[in-house]
């Protein structure tokens, strides 16, 4: 081999470490080289690390380096990899045919050791800003999803990384947390979220309660206006019959919501609301999906818009009175007892779920008039994982034009286990409880508040309340009556509330409320409603 032929290879080899590596494929898309990460770190998932994007051959220098924040349990390849539902996800690709630098951040969460706090991750990627600013010599922007927007506002506000960045674009961030989250640590769920080791502490932090504390803690905070936030929101559910559609089915009766949060808790008061789009939480960090939406606000890193002072005299804490259509239950499971569950139906549709940690477990549904339904009904729906309630085994009913009265589960499991029972209606004239996610008093009093009272016999109403500390043990209250409270207006849209005060003499923190309500129709027919809130005490 020649000198000259020599030096050649050797060019090449050199021009192909620095810049893409083109191979074109049937469909002539371009497969882009792996995201390497800085110099003297080694092609790992450890925590506080980060990984360069290729340098695309267009690259503009003009536009700020991109950084990208995944969600909570997600990990960094996930913005160049397998999507859950959707394929692989091109945002990098894309990011990178737009002449975009990009890097993208390991978090706690890939260290496969369960998910961690926005404030634990937020420390990490304030050093990872810090450094990226530094390595580029200017400021970037950054592209987060779900939780990840939660834990990126973490470190700009609370980890002062406000200097190293300019806007900030979060696609489909739980700003005011997940109903789901709430539903996860209630008294019913609490048995089996514990069996799979699902509790942990990024869960715990996208509880309603607990993100109205921090919520508090950081919207009100100097440095929040020292960056440009953007919020997106996305209003499907994903494919049907699968974990993310069963999870929106169970959401609807808060609102619109793409399969995980509902398009009301991704909002900022301060921020710009970029867009909402018929995505679910798994495709809209897509980046076919999003990107060309967003693009034109990452081309630069000077805020459009003058900052909202006027937000600091205007803000209003989020809604406090919300409407469930579901009931639940859930207990442990012996080997070979089966445990038999009596649930009311008084709607046109519903959807009767059983998570358990074993794929194992048999469920069978029995209608009032004794049909029976199993794993060979057409109705029946099989689902494994949930991003919210981990590795669970997720066995449906999905009931349309469903016979009313009382329907018998019947769950038996080969070993020992746990069971979260949720069934969830569709149109039917709900309860709503309204109790605010944050109070300072200790002694704050919730309302079952009941619609529509002409369709409910009063009397025969029972309301039970649990509620469970931020370890998940039992509060013991003080004995006390549940009132009926009838405004006794005419018209036919007043309420009838049962006002139960709740957490006396308690410390201050994150408490959980599992309220069970159920009576009588003046048809005769029974009903139940559960009623799940997570509410912060303590300024």
């Amino acid at each position: 081999m020649s000198k000259f032929s020599r030096l050649l290879i050797s060019f090449l080899l050199f021009i192909g470490t620095f810049f893409p590596i083109f191979q074109v494929r049937a469909e002539d898309r371009v497969t882009l080289p792996t995201p390497k990460e800085i110099a003297g770190f080694q092609l790992t998932e450890t925590p506080g690390t980060w990984q360069l994007g290729a340098v695309p051959p267009n690259v503009d220098l003009n536009k700020p380096p991109v950084v990208f924040v995944q969600g909570r349990s997600r990990h960094a390849q996930d913005w160049w990899g397998k999507t859950e539902y959707h394929g692989i996800n091109d945002m990098y690709e894309m990011a990178y045919n737009a002449g975009y630098r990009t890097v993208f951040v390991h978090l706690h969460d890939s260290a496969g050791k369960g998910t961690a706090s926005p404030y634990d991750n937020g420390q990490l990627i304030a050093k990872s800003l810090k450094e990226i600013s530094q390595h580029y010599g200017q400021k970037v922007n950054i592209v987060a999803h779900s939780k990840g927007g939660i834990d990126a506002q973490a470190a700009l506000v609370h980890y002062n990384a406000y200097p190293y960045v300019g806007k900030i674009v979060t696609l489909g961030s739980p700003n005011y947390g997940s109903h789901l989250a709430d539903m996860a640590y209630s008294w019913y769920a609490s048995w089996l979220t514990k069996l799979v080791g699902e509790q942990d502490a990024g869960a715990y932090s996208l509880q309603t309660g607990e993100m109205e504390k921090f919520r508090r803690q950081t919207d009100y905070h100097p440095n929040v206006m020292k960056n440009e936030y953007y919020t997106t929101a996305g209003t499907s559910w994903g494919p049907s019959a699968t974990a993310l559609w069963l999870a929106g089915f169970t959401l609807s009766s808060y609102g619109e919501n793409d399969g995980l949060v509902n398009t009301s808790s991704t909002y900022l008061p301060y921020g710009n609301h970029l867009f909402t789009i018929p995505a679910d939480h798994d495709s809209i960090r897509k980046g076919s999906v999003s990107f060309k939406l967003m693009e034109p606000v990452l081309r630069n890193a000077t805020p459009m818009k003058p900052p909202k002072m006027a937000f600091f005299s205007q803000a209003k804490p989020a809604p406090s009175t919300q409407v469930a259509d579901q009931s639940l239950a859930g207990g442990a499971l012996l080997a070979n007892q089966p445990v038999e569950k009596s649930i009311s139906i008084d709607a046109k549709e519903a959807s009767v779920q059983v998570m358990t940690k074993s794929p194992d477990v048999k469920v069978t549904l029995q209608s009032p008039s004794g049909k029976t339904y199993d794993k060979n009904s057409s109705n029946y729906v099989l689902t494994k994982g949930d991003e919210i309630f981990g590795d669970v085994t997720d066995q449906s009913f999905q009931l349309k034009d469903a016979e009313p009265g009382n329907w018998k589960v019947r769950i038996q499991s080969p070993s020992k286990d746990a069971y979260f029972l949720v069934t969830t209606y569709k149109g039917s004239q709900g309860l709503a409880l309204d109790l605010p996610s944050q109070t300072s008093t200790k002694e704050s009093s919730l309302k079952v508040k009941i619609d529509q009272q002409k369709d409910y016999n009063l009397g025969s109403i029972n309301v039970d309340v649990k509620l469970m500390d931020s370890e998940g043990k039992e509060v013991k209250q003080q004995p006390h009556e549940v009132g009926l409270h009838s405004r006794k207006k005419r018209d036919l849209d007043s309420l009838d509330e049962y006002t139960v005060p709740v957490a006396t003499n308690v410390k201050p923190g994150l408490y959980n409320l599992t309220v069970q309500v159920n009576g009588k129709k003046k048809s005769g027919k029974s009903f139940e409603r559960t009623l799940v809130k997570s509410v912060y005490i303590g300024k």
